[in-house]
């Protein structure tokens, strides 16, 4: 009897075990339930706000472009052509340009032209896709103008966003030789360098990939399982999501080592910058090529903006480039002459022009590349670089 008690007894406590194992296993999936929700709720109604979208895409076509790869990773390519990151127009090099020929050629008039994003867009400006990419410059060029022995005009492009001296220094050494001219324009990067008192120049954001790449490998790899999961839609899920993003674009835009090394002052820092413009008109005139360094207008120097440009080009923004020391690095830059190379600043270019040129700090829209390109093409006419036909 005293045992068939014991066994009833020990009955009961493994059915009250049970039952408190479901009740506490059903706590927690509502716990989580709960929690999830509320963790989708708080993204709906607090975070949709965030801006996510300049975390560089990260896709196993971007992390293995030094296998096609032709230069130095610091003065050139960024992708290859055929990949997703964003180079439907690229070159073999990398850069939105035709492909670059592979020795001067005694029947075209060869021009290439170097800088940042502001080149690399004014290339691209009114650009023809077939049948090869043909910059915007080339045609109007070819429209009016052909060189002094009568060649038909070429453009290629080595411009690329955030490039700035001396990266189109170190790219020429190696190109120069193909080209009758060689077109910079240049002049906000470097001063944003001028003002970082920067001694490199940290090379475009992408390429980080290259310089991160084991340590990004696997955080991209658990951002893509989540990605491709219901995972992602669940509220743990998104928190995760956020948390590599917010991991990845740290480590991409935080500095590198070599990024942190300073020059003591900003007087020093603009003397670095005639430095590479004196090697660039010595390299000129090694290679007996004609070249052109212009700078770039900036949206506060004689510009009367229209208040859409106010607001998109953010004049009080401390982390964009002021007027007053961009205009004190253009006017250095401009009294330093130099044999060999011709300094022509395009700060008045919008003088008394009323329409938006601005699409945001620094870089133009279609009317104003168009306005810009037939300055140049004036210029060089000026310079007898090119004749009417």
């Amino acid at each position: 009897m005293g045992q068939c008690t014991l066994v009833n007894l020990v009955q009961l406590k493994v059915r009250d075990l049970k039952n408190n194992t479901k009740f506490l296993l059903l706590s927690f999936i509502l716990a989580f339930i709960f929690v999830d929700v509320g963790i989708n709720i708080y993204f709906a109604w607090f975070s949709s706000s965030e801006d996510m979208s300049d975390i560089p895409k990260l896709n196993s076509g971007c992390i293995n472009v030094l296998e096609e790869s032709y230069l130095h990773p610091w003065f050139g390519p960024l992708g290859v052509q055929g990949n997703t990151c964003d180079t439907e127009f690229n070159n073999r090099y990398g850069l939105k340009s035709k492909d670059y020929p592979k020795e001067n050629s005694p029947d075209k008039f060869n021009i290439l032209l170097v800088g940042g994003s502001v080149a690399d867009l004014f290339y691209m400006h009114n650009y023809q896709r077939e049948p090869e990419l043909t910059s915007g410059l080339e045609i109007e060029l070819n429209k009016r103008y052909k060189s002094k022995s009568g060649e038909k005009i070429s453009v290629f492009n080595a411009a690329k966003r955030d490039f700035r001296q001396p990266q189109a220094l170190h790219f020429l050494i190696e190109e120069m030789h193909k080209y009758d001219l060689i077109i910079s324009l240049e002049g906000y990067n470097e001063t944003w360098a001028i003002r970082e008192k920067r001694i490199i120049p940290n090379p475009p954001v992408e390429y980080k990939v290259l310089f991160l790449k084991e340590e990004l490998e696997g955080l991209v790899k658990n951002k893509r399982i989540i990605e491709n999961t219901f995972l992602k839609h669940l509220g743990f899920g998104k928190l995760y999501f956020r948390f590599l993003n917010r991991e990845i674009k740290t480590k991409f835009y935080e500095p590198l080592v070599y990024e942190k090394i300073s020059i003591e002052s900003e007087k020093a820092a603009m003397e670095k910058y005639i430095n590479y413009q004196r090697a660039l008109s010595s390299l000129c005139r090694e290679f007996k090529k004609s070249c052109v360094t212009f700078f770039q207008p900036h949206p506060g120097i004689q510009k009367k903006l229209s208040e859409n440009e106010k607001k998109v080009v953010q004049l009080d923004n401390k982390n964009f480039i002021n007027s007053k020391l961009y205009e004190k690095v253009v006017t250095h830059q401009i009294n330093s002459k130099l044999v060999g190379l011709t300094k022509i600043s395009l700060l008045n270019l919008f003088d008394n022009i009323e329409d938006d040129v601005y699409i945001d700090h620094i870089h133009l829209n279609y009317r104003g590349n168009e306005i810009m390109t037939n300055k140049i093409i004036e210029e060089l006419a000026k310079l007898n670089l090119i004749v009417r036909k």
